[in-house]
């Protein structure tokens, strides 16, 4: 099953043990894998607590061109999206079911996350 994995969309994640181990799992072991979304509990993805991003952030890729988007389904539509690298980080503007990246040198609109997690 996961040699041909290429997409993961996991909703209502609760950052609970049972959540962090299938993620683990995943990440781990899926060697093709393109992206993951994490559609998670609004609580896990404010800016004042990066916890869950870093933890899921911190575990090993068998496949280095996995993109991880966390989006939270209280919020409207945003997130951010993490690189194979973790210095090179995107903020996407979501429309409808397209990404469409943000190259702008100006403010940053207001229905991006400021990319803040990078260190």
């Amino acid at each position: 099953m996961l040699t041909n994995l290429t997409t993961v969309k996991f909703s209502k994640c609760k950052g609970d043990k049972s959540d962090m181990e299938f993620l683990e799992y995943i990440l781990g072991n899926a060697q093709v894998l393109k992206a993951v979304t994490i559609f998670a509990l609004e609580n896990l993805l404010v800016e004042e607590d990066p916890w869950f991003r870093a933890q899921v952030l911190k575990f090993p890729r068998a496949s280095p061109h996995c993109e991880i988007r966390f989006l939270s389904w209280k919020l409207p539509p945003r997130q951010v999206v993490s690189s194979p690298n973790p210095l090179m980080w995107r903020c996407r503007r979501i429309k409808g079911d397209d990404y469409m990246e943000d190259d702008s040198n100006g403010p940053e609109p207001n229905n991006l996350i400021p990319d803040t997690y990078g260190d």
